[in-house]
């Protein structure tokens, strides 16, 4: 019998048979009742997607019955496409949910489609007829039919898993792969049933997915390939060095997707070319944050966000840190080409004129047919071409533009004919792009309303475009931007060398309750409390004006000079003095930020994993886990006052507010009991300066640990002192912690695996709520699934009382 038929009479079969189950064709199979696509069971050889295992037959070559178009393109998922006939052109508009669609030669809108919370990916089918949107904060695919038509509807709703990001089709468009950033999966929809055939634990933070296209019709002989969005530590190597980690790319067939079938390693990229001092130093940047993928004859090519966490010279050049880079890889094999690898900042550093950099390039898509490249950068609200046809790579066009400006934070880009569209996630709109004259030729087409002028929604967008952008008072020329280090208000997972010693990057979203009412005492070290404390960051990290000024005109002369301790303050406001919020700016830029970070949701907690989270919520309990991570954040660190301009802390004493014993807290995680009630509340850590907030303060055993594979970051500042944290560290909320390694402050731990060991490097952080336990391995790997599962909706822990020693109704004096 012929294969094709063969295929086609299994598909007839099955479907009478799973209507005769009870299943509407005349529905969809839209993941009702009977035939729930979220009702994935998994029995350990794999995820079982409806009763038909991936490995039971061929899932790439599957028939989904007469056959349609085939694509002629590779696929790839981003916030924007355009049907491969250039009919139509889709929009993800993530902040309004919901999809429009325009027609591209005129661009005026066709339909705006309610869809699922958070759409953040659109892909067309071959024919340009269907729309499949991934919905991230809804954890599903939204399926669009009639896209090409007057009167799109959606169809059909699968569930996916928890916050998935991108998605990709096979050529012949019968199978849809779906990634999970949270549950470390790829999804394998039949786009005929619109239910899940199967789902693959990839591990990690899998992200971009791009399948390849030979030309025929058959799916089965084509190779998906898939990023992990965090990067991985390298064996043998430091946290908080250069050279501390690599990227990676999964490898499957679609033949077999149930597996992986390779990975590819990517190395960190020597920094050259940027800035003579900073050559001479050999610094690298290692690939984090791999952002996107597109393959391109027979290559394909990853963007990622390069990390360069290594102090420079006893301090942070701005030049160093961040570095936008392109992998390219071969497809045949999955080896990186080290020819067309590049650092976007040596590229764009060699040009003459205006520069803006590409920190953050999160999506890259090319001219069909040529090896031109369009990379949006969300950092610097701009494209930058790449030229990979000439060795080396060079950046920019012919006609002299070094970068094409967009509307504010592009997060995507898709190409038909000579005509980029790229959609900005700030402006809900999208610029158009004439490519064969370099020029933005409509720079932002409105695809969803604006909030109106004066409420908190669009407060909270204003402060979105700072925290994303590098531009005016920002940084330098796009250099970096607060996004950089923590991408969608979350955390790059990068451990840093800052002036207090080496940091894990902490997550944004972790900073406030859902309600505001709460709100965490800032960094490892407590010594931040309040946002707009990161106006020194911006001044010395970013090299930008900053937003604390006297004048909004863009020069250093309007700064409002405030400094930490040690220094000479006109005002005192910086660190925990004072009210950096009260320094009398004249804009509202960091009130704006403040209120973007209010309203960061914290990801979804994972819905698939190794033990079991309700039987790990007991072990939690048991452990005395809330001592330290009980509260509405999953911290007992919470900012206790107001603060107030020119108030001074350092003139309160504990017992003045009436603190007088520990109560429940052990003597040996705090140095209060050492030092005695009449010290002040904000107290200098024994290593020194900065003064923190000693009540939010626990010793656990975490300092100077370097974890059983040495990975831990040495304990030194930048300038090569002791670091700071010898008497304990800011408790860090657990909301996020299922993103990915490493743990603790300083890198320590590249596994929760590690972290709970009970015979491990960490046990008196283990025990430090409970001295005597001792974890069997059931309940370490359910203590880690019910981790893994906790998001803004898992009900909180109370703090048990005693435990919380830092005073209410303070009121910083003001001398």
């Amino acid at each position: 019998m012929n294969r094709v038929v063969w295929r086609r009479q299994l598909y007839f079969a099955l479907v009478v048979a799973l209507t005769a189950g009870g299943c509407d064709s005349g529905e969809g199979m839209d993941g009702g009742a009977g035939d729930d696509a979220g009702n994935v069971d998994v029995d350990g050889g794999g995820v079982d997607g409806g009763g038909v295992d991936a490995g039971d037959f061929d899932a790439g070559d599957f028939d989904a019955g007469p056959p349609g178009p085939t694509a002629t393109l590779p696929s790839r998922g981003s916030s924007i496409a355009v049907s491969e006939d250039g009919a139509t052109l889709a929009v993800a508009n993530r902040g309004t949910d919901d999809v429009t669609l325009f027609d591209p030669t005129d661009n005026g809108e066709r339909a705006r489609i309610s869809v699922g919370d958070e759409p953040v990916s659109v892909t067309f089918s071959p024919d340009g007829a269907t729309l499949y949107v991934v919905n991230r904060a809804g954890g599903t695919v939204s399926v669009v039919t009639a896209a090409n038509g007057e009167s799109p509807s959606v169809a059909a709703t699968i569930d996916v898993g928890s916050e998935p990001v991108l998605a990709a089709l096979s050529p012949s468009g019968r199978s849809l792969y779906v990634t999970s950033w949270v549950d470390g999966t790829l999804t394998v929809i039949d786009t005929a049933s619109r239910s899940v055939r199967s789902t693959t634990v990839l591990g990690g933070a899998p992200y971009a997915v791009c399948v390849t296209n030979d030309g025929d019709d058959q799916d089965d002989d084509e190779t998906i390939f898939v990023t992990d969005f965090y990067s991985r530590a390298a064996a043998g190597e430091q946290a908080a060095t250069d050279t501390a980690r690599n990227g990676r790319v999964f490898r499957l067939s679609a033949a077999d997707p149930s597996s992986v079938s390779g990975t590819t390693t990517l190395e960190p990229i020597a920094v050259t070319g940027i800035e003579a001092s900073i050559d001479a130093a050999n610094t690298s940047a290692f690939a984090n944050q791999l952002y996107a993928c597109s393959i391109n004859g027979s290559r394909l090519y990853v963007t990622a966000v390069g990390a360069s966490p290594a102090p420079f010279m006893g301090g942070t050049d701005f030049r160093q840190n961040i570095h936008g880079l392109v992998y390219a890889i071969n497809v045949a094999d999955g080896s990186v080409d080290d020819g067309r690898t590049v650092n976007l900042s040596q590229l764009i550093a060699a040009r003459s004129g205006e520069k803006r950099f590409a920190a953050v390039p999160d999506d890259i898509q090319f001219v069909n047919g040529t090896d031109f490249a369009y990379i949006p950068v969300m950092t610097a609200n701009a494209v930058i071409r790449v030229d990979f046809s000439v060795s080396p790579p060079t950046a920019g066009s012919p006609s002299g533009a070094n970068f094409l400006t967009t509307g504010p934070s592009p997060t995507g880009i898709a190409i038909t004919g000579t005509t980029a569209f790229v959609y900005n996630e700030v402006g809900r709109s999208f610029t158009e792009i004439d490519l064969a004259t370099q020029t933005t030729t409509a720079m932002e087409v409105p695809s969803s309303p604006l909030p109106a002028a004066g409420t908190t929604e669009a407060d909270v967008l204003r402060g979105q475009r700072f925290f994303n952008t590098g531009l005016a008072r920002w940084s330098t020329s796009a250099w970096v931007g607060c996004v950089g280090c923590h991408p969608s208000g979350t955390t790059d997972n990068v451990t840093w060398v800052f002036p207090a010693g080496p940091r894990q990057t902490v997550d944004t979203a972790a900073t406030f309750s859902r309600d505001g009412s709460v709100q965490r005492i800032l960094n490892w070290s407590a010594i931040f409390d309040e946002i707009h404390d990161f106006e020194l960051n911006t001044r010395g990290v970013a090299n930008g004006v900053g937003a604390i000024v006297s004048d909004p005109a863009l020069a250093t002369s309007s700064r409002i000079d405030f400094v930490g301790p040690g220094g000479v303050g006109n005002p005192t406001n910086g660190f925990n003095i004072g009210s950096a919020a009260g320094a009398g700016s004249v804009i509202e830029d960091w009130d704006q930020i403040e209120a973007y970070i209010q309203s960061i949701r914290t990801p979804h907690g994972a819905s698939v994993t190794e033990g079991d989270p309700a039987a790990g919520r007991a072990v939690f309990e048991t452990a005395g886990c809330a001592n330290c991570h009980g509260g509405a954040l999953w911290t007992l660190s919470e900012l206790y006052f107001t603060p107030v301009f020119n108030g001074d802390l350092r003139l309160v004493t504990f017992a003045s507010q009436g603190v007088t014993g520990l109560g429940a807290l052990r003597a040996d995680q705090t140095v209060l009991d050492d030092l005695g009630f009449d010290t002040p509340l904000l107290n200098n850590d024994a290593n020194g300066a900065p003064q923190r907030h000693l009540c939010s303060v626990r010793t656990v055993g975490t300092f100077d640990a370097d974890g059983p594979t040495g990975h831990g970051a040495a304990e030194l500042r930048q300038n090569g002192a002791a670091a700071q944290g010898v008497d304990g560290f800011n408790v860090p909320s657990l909301l996020g912690i299922g993103l990915g390694a490493p743990y603790l402050h300083n890198g320590a731990a590249t596994t929760l695996e590690e972290l709970f060991d009970p015979s491990g490097d960490f046990g008196d952080h283990l025990r430090a709520g409970n001295q005597v336990f001792v974890p069997t391995a059931t309940q370490v790997t359910d203590l880690i699934a019910f981790l893994r599962t906790i998001d803004d909706s898992t009900p909180t822990i109370p703090v048990p009382a005693g435990q919380r020693i830092c005073p209410t109704g303070v009121v910083p004096p003001v001398p």
